[in-house]
């Protein structure tokens, strides 16, 4: 099966660092060959601390790439 970039995928038993278990979706960066592996990113729509301007040419040290709600199908910041 061949996935494209932008899908996202669903792990409803994702174990949070409160220990709390729930929902984190994750999105496919790239279009992967078959000998490439899937570059996936988790999302979260938590701010604490976290920069609000979008994409991540500012923020590439901390691995950060911000999606402002209604750029995307995600219904908030992310």
């Amino acid at each position: 099966m061949k996935y494209l970039r932008g899908a996202t995928f669903h792990n409803s038993n994702f174990k949070f660092h409160d220990g709390a278990i729930g929902n984190k979706i994750l999105v496919l960066l790239n279009t992967p060959t078959k000998k490439e592996s899937c570059l996936l990113v988790k999302t979260t729509s938590q701010k604490k601390n976290k920069p609000s301007t979008y994409g991540c040419f500012l923020y590439y040290k901390t691995g950060i790439f911000f999606l402002p709600k209604k750029t995307t199908f995600l219904k908030e910041d992310t």
